[in-house]
């Protein structure tokens, strides 16, 4: 949300409803965030912008996502472990910026 915020377009007021709920800790499903006029998006969906217009799209469905059958539990755990430690370095911030992914 901080490059959304970063533009000065942006509005900015708090939604004290919201804050509220959020720090006396009732989670909802939703679109609302803090701020009055920001909006979360729903779970693997973008928003695209275009000389058309504003629209969401969907770029993930777990319905497409292949089936895995593995041999034993031992072999689950390991292919987890695998993807789960691919996710963690991708997602990691090297100290330093010269410093290859």
């Amino acid at each position: 949300m901080g490059g959304l915020l970063a533009l000065p377009e942006v509005p900015r007021e708090i939604d004290e409803i919201r804050l509220t709920q959020l720090l006396a800790i009732w989670w909802e499903e939703g679109a609302r965030t803090i701020f009055r006029e920001v909006f979360r998006l729903p779970p693997a969906h973008c928003l695209v912008a275009g000389p058309e217009g504003v629209r969401l799209r969907r770029y993930w469905r777990l319905e497409d996502a292949p089936q895995v059958r593995l041999g034993s539990d031992g072999e689950y755990v390991e292919a987890f472990l695998d993807i789960y430690g691919e996710a963690v370095r991708r997602g990691s911030v090297p100290r330093d910026p010269s410093e290859p992914p």
